[in-house]
């Protein structure tokens, strides 16, 4: 997830973009969430994050030790900053995330979306409305 961030915050800079809206989905949301620390010296460039189904204090999936889930353990001390900046879009029913209640991220904008999946969220139509609204400024 470093390495991730590490890179997009490179290709920001050298782009030079500014004014972002970041959109992440799962691990990817994690990625979105490490862009806003200061280290990477793009968080003031970013305007917004939308994360779909983002597991913010980890999942029990990691548990099955497959390659690239060390990001997504349980007990992991993770500090996010600017959270207002952050709309949360999440299904009522995810089937990759447990516990449910890692797909919350206090002191953002939780949005739960009344249907079962967790990629399917991707392509629900409520769930697209709702970024559809959020990006608009």
């Amino acid at each position: 997830m470093v390495e991730s961030a590490q890179r997009v915050s490179e290709w920001i800079k050298k782009s030079d973009l500014k004014k972002i809206i970041l959109i992440g989905h799962s691990k990817g949301g994690l990625v979105t969430m490490e862009l806003l620390n200061k280290k990477y010296g793009v968080s003031e460039r970013i305007l917004k994050v939308i994360n779909f189904s983002t597991p913010y204090q980890g999942a029990l999936i990691s548990k099955l030790g497959l390659k690239g889930m060390d990001d997504l353990k349980m007990g992991k001390k993770r500090r996010y900053i600017s959270k207002e900046k952050v709309v949360n879009i999440y299904p009522k029913i995810d089937n990759r995330i447990w516990p449910r209640e890692s797909l919350n991220l206090k002191g953002s904008e939780n949005i739960e979306i009344k249907m079962l999946g967790h990629a399917r969220i991707l392509e629900e139509e409520r769930a697209i409305n709702v970024l559809l609204e959020k990006i608009k400024y």
